[in-house]
């Protein structure tokens, strides 16, 4: 297994902490509202193939809380800055969840560092008739049960938490900076009506039993492309990574090099 370094970068005038390994192609993967805080078996398995590069979002884990970061636009700019900083280029950028927004926010306002980009349960987006999970009324716990399919897993995730996670000061942290970032609508209608610029090519994955963002969201999020590959995960919820990482790292390497090849053969 490829071994995974934690630093501290600063970027904009804020510090964030990276997790980074393995080796070839940089892929980039953003979190969603639960934070990467440590290597995970998938990390691993994605570092076989790609160098692997995971950050704690601003406002996020271990990272500053910085001033001006208002909603996911800054975000995206953040990601922009921090790609030119670390001079990544043919990035393959992915995300889970809110961190899937966030990578569609990035793709809507520059691909000239991108090779591909992949989203996962992605928010950021409205399907009329289809009900999002109220997560706001979940607790931690309660969100554990409801976003993981295997239930054997979720009592186990929950085993590990602090007894009074409410109080534990980075999902207080957590906590605020969604608050910043998800707001009413609590989706961004520009991705509908832009998604088509985004030509580099699209991967949409989703849990068959997802809560939070339930899958008729898939399709809808993939027709927004020219030409996007969606790959459904069964016996799978909201965390694809954490529920089953070997094929999830799987499903994104077979994707991404398919699209390398094709873009390849088309080059010559």
């Amino acid at each position: 297994m490829a071994k995974f370094q934690q630093e501290m970068i600063s970027v904009a005038g804020c510090r964030v902490s990276v997790f980074r390994g393995g080796a070839g192609e940089p892929l980039l993967h953003l979190h969603g509202a639960g934070v990467v805080r440590s290597v995970m078996p998938f990390m691993e398995f994605l570092a076989e193939t790609f160098d692997v590069i995971i950050p704690q979002h601003p406002g996020f884990g271990d990272s500053d809380e910085p001033d001006w970061l208002e909603g996911m636009g800054d975000l995206a700019y953040f990601y922009l800055e921090f790609m030119e900083q670390l001079d990544l280029r043919g990035v393959h950028l992915g995300g889970t969840s809110l961190g899937g927004w966030l990578a569609m926010e990035v793709a809507l306002r520059n691909t000239e560092r991108l090779k591909t980009l992949t989203l996962v349960g992605a928010g950021g987006i409205h399907v009329e008739g289809v009900e999002r999970g109220k997560s706001r009324e979940w607790g931690p716990q309660e969100t554990m049960r409801q976003v993981i399919y295997n239930q054997v897993l979720a009592e186990k995730m929950i085993a590990t938490m602090p007894a009074n996670p409410e109080q534990d000061p980075v999902h207080q942290k957590n906590r605020r900076t969604i608050g910043k970032l998800v707001k009413p609508p609590t989706y961004n209608p520009d991705i509908q009506k832009w998604a088509h610029i985004v030509k580099i090519p699209v991967h949409i994955i989703w849990g068959d039993h997802d809560r939070l963002l339930p899958m008729a969201f898939a399709p809808e999020y993939a027709k927004l492309f020219d030409d996007a590959t969606l790959d459904i995960m069964k016996e799978c919820g909201h965390i694809p990574y954490m529920e089953k990482p070997r094929e999830y790292a799987d499903v994104i390497t077979r994707f991404i090099q398919k699209a390398t090849q094709t873009e390849n053969a088309g080059a010559r």
